[in-house]
């Protein structure tokens, strides 16, 4: 049976239609992939951005990043919708570092401020310092020097009293050494004696089970010895950073005025 000429025309466009709607729908996989994912993207920066802080928007630039990158496969829809996210993730951003600094401004501008008034206040007081000094140089050396003698004599004292106090630390720690090899020794004899006793049997074995109870005996005896010894180390060390701390003062007071003493004997 023959089709008519028309038939046979609507027929081959059918056919062209579908094998053209084919080829394209095959080239477009790529870019309906791209387009699905900047879409998943967006609607996830959207989540974060609803979060009101700077980790809820960071989150944001990051997934619309994520899309910008996926956009060079996308549809030309696709690529205007991840740059223009991104634009607007970025604007918001930016306003609320703007915000943030505008916050900020008054107590930056106070403590500016109040440095410029301290500073000046210094200034003040160096320039009555150096006029005072330039005036009456013998009462303020007099001054300097009987400081510097009395910074001097606590030093000095300070230094001593923190030899004496190192002597007791180091005698203590000795006697806690000494202490804790006899431990030692008392442990690993009664350790001896008991894989002795394991060994041996009847009286033997309970005369050696005794003489490995009475050494793990001493050795906890001279475990509480050594804890009751070196509790006695915590307090003389504290003295003795305070002595330290004491000395290391004195001297650094010592060399202040020794300056001070140039800088009146350059005036």
């Amino acid at each position: 049976m023959k089709c008519s000429p028309k038939r046979s025309s609507v027929l081959a466009l059918a056919i062209s239609g579908l094998v053209l709607t084919s080829a394209v729908g095959c080239g477009d996989g790529d870019q309906r992939s791209a387009d699905r994912d900047i879409r998943k993207d967006v609607a996830a920066s959207i989540d974060s951005r609803r979060v009101p802080s700077t980790q809820g928007v960071n989150d944001a630039l990051s997934k619309l990043a994520a899309a910008e990158k996926a956009a060079a496969n996308a549809s030309n829809v696709g690529k205007v919708d991840a740059k223009s996210s991104l634009a607007e993730a970025e604007l918001e951003a930016g306003r609320r570092e703007s915000r943030a600094l505008a916050r900020l401004e008054p107590q930056i501008s106070q403590t500016l401020w109040e440095i410029a008034l301290i500073g000046g206040q210094i200034d003040r007081l160096n320039a009555a310092t150096a006029a005072g000094a330039k005036g009456t140089p013998d009462a303020t050396l007099k001054a300097i020097a009987d400081r510097r003698a009395l910074m001097t004599s606590m030093g000095e004292a300070a230094s001593k009293k923190a030899a004496e106090l190192q002597g007791e630390i180091d005698k203590i720690k000795a006697q806690v050494a000494t202490l804790t090899q006899q431990k030692d020794a008392a442990a690993q004899e009664a350790d001896t004696l008991s894989d002795k006793a394991s060994k041996a049997s009847g009286k033997e074995a309970t005369d050696v089970g005794d003489q490995a109870t009475e050494a793990r005996r001493k050795a906890g005896n001279l475990g509480h010895e050594i804890d009751k010894v070196s509790a006695a180390l915590l307090p003389l060390e504290r003295d003795l950073a305070v002595q330290q701390l004491q000395k290391k003062t004195a001297d650094e007071t010592v060399a202040t005025l020794n300056q001070n003493k140039s800088n009146i004997d350059a005036a």
